[in-house]
């Protein structure tokens, strides 16, 4: 990382001595053509000065990480196609006046630029393409716009020939973009030893993939975060493997790697899980059995304790973050994932900086909905919503909108799991769920411990009936 970084400084370095260099020269030759040169060619050194300023400045956006990337893109285009038209004028100046009136061998600067732009401004393989041939067709209309100013013009089967000629630096910039897009889908597919195989899914931060280690060819799933996040995103990113990386507890999802890829893209290595969330469990397969409900809880206790005792509190405990595996032969394994908003107990609220109200409306605490200081009994009230929606199959306070739901938290008894499900359940589970659920975290368990003792006095799935259910899975 030091050898890359020491050569990014030498490259803004020699661009900035080259950007100078080049300024000078072209204030010299203005001066140079302004004794005795036609207004048109003195008006075409003026704005190419003016467009070469415009250039640096597009390019220079690209350091510019306060700017979205699409937008860096596309100014930094609009200097390099000014730069193209200016260049585009001189040419068509000296076409005409030839007084051999052969056109000129070779490519010209636009071909050029056509060319190298697809190396200087990496995009997708078509619009570095298309941006290309947009460059070339400044020739016509710079041959267009010098009539106005009563240049001679080129008869229509030279300028012809000029295109077509021209049209050959269209292949040589699309091998160019083909050859880029390839290294960078290369490079873009390598994160620390392991290397991307397929997409698994997308949310509000980035991607997630699966990946294999390029030698112990172990799978796992990686977490990227998006270019364009904010500051915000990316602080919870880095929080969360931060945490993950105290974290023993084998109800917790295990964290292999983190970094930063060569693009500068944060990512986060995992163990890869084959399985259900519950909140896919419960869609699928609607209320479950007491029992496994009872099993489900003590295990999401098992990583909970663990979490508090270090002073972290995971602040987004609900179905879709807590994962059903089968880990080595131990089915209907419970794993808890995604640490992005854990916070260490510190007395601190449930607001971002930006006094945004963090958590799912479903499964937060009233503390958390209040924005008071929160602690391990927050996970507690929402570890119990999960408990009441897996019994019931759904969920605690039922509303049309969001703010109906953190209403019933505040101010709402919750209905008991037997009178929503219309039949028994055991008292003793409904007891633990409805204290967990209580308004006054004093009222609720003091910690995870003693909600995981609570549960183990309780009739709980075994291996076999485990088993059994996930066979039946595999085999449907």
């Amino acid at each position: 990382m030091a050898l890359r970084e020491s050569t990014l400084q030498r490259l803004r370095a020699a661009a900035q001595i080259m950007s100078v260099a080049l300024v000078i020269s072209e204030l010299l030759t203005l001066f140079e053509v302004m004794r005795g040169a036609q207004p048109f060619f003195v008006g075409v050194h003026l704005a190419r000065l003016l467009a070469l300023f415009v250039s640096l400045w597009g390019v220079r956006v690209l350091d510019r990480a306060d700017i979205p990337a699409p937008v860096r893109l596309w100014q930094a285009r609009l200097g390099i196609w000014a730069l193209a038209c200016c260049i585009a004028f001189q040419e068509c100046y000296y076409w005409p006046a030839r007084a051999d009136s052969v056109l000129p061998a070779g490519l010209s600067r636009v071909s050029l630029m056509a060319s190298l732009t697809p190396v200087l401004i990496p995009d997708s393989l078509w619009r570095s393409l298309a941006f290309s041939v947009i460059l070339l067709f400044t020739i016509p209309l710079a041959h267009w716009f010098s009539l106005i100013f009563g240049h001679p013009p080129l008869p229509a089967f030279d300028l012809f020939l000029i295109m077509m000629r021209h049209f050959v630096s269209v292949g040589a910039a699309w091998m160019a973009a083909a050859t880029v897009h390839q290294l960078r889908e290369a490079l873009s597919s390598e994160y620390g030893s392991y290397k991307l195989i397929r997409k698994l899914g997308q949310g509000g931060f980035g991607e997630v993939w699966e990946a294999v280690h390029r030698h112990a060819k172990r799978r796992a799933a990686i977490k990227l975060m998006s270019h364009d996040c904010d500051d915000d995103t990316a602080a919870r990113f880095l929080r969360e493997a931060e945490t993950l990386s105290q974290l023993e507890c084998p109800h917790t999802v295990r964290l292999f790697d983190y970094g930063s890829s060569e693009s500068g893209q944060l990512y986060l290595v995992m163990e890869l899980l084959n399985g259900v969330d519950l909140e896919q469990l419960i869609k699928k397969y609607g209320p479950q059995p007491p029992e496994r409900v009872t099993s489900i809880l003590a295990q999401a206790c098992l990583s909970l304790e663990e979490a508090h005792r270090r002073g972290l509190i995971h602040r987004d405990i609900k179905p879709a973050n807590l994962f059903l595996c089968t880990i080595g032969v131990e089915p209907d394994f419970l794993k808890l994932i995604d640490f992005g908003l854990v916070k260490p107990n510190i007395g601190g609220t449930n607001l971002t900086q930006s006094n945004a109200l963090v958590g799912t409306p479903d499964y937060m605490s009233p503390e958390q909905i209040q924005g008071r200081p929160v602690d391990g009994r927050s996970d507690l009230y929402s570890l119990g919503a999960v408990g009441y929606t897996l019994l019931t199959g759904c969920s605690l306070f039922i509303s049309e909108n969001p703010m109906g739901v953190l209403l019933g938290h505040l101010s709402q008894d919750p209905v008991s799991p037997s009178e929503r499900l219309g039949r028994a359940v055991p008292p003793e589970l409904e007891r633990i769920l409805l204290r967990c659920l209580e308004k006054d975290p004093e009222h609720r368990y003091s910690g995870a411990r003693a909600l995981y003792q609570e549960l183990q006095g309780l009739p709980s799935w075994n291996r076999s009936q485990a088993a059994a259910w996930w066979a039946e899975q595999s085999g449907s």
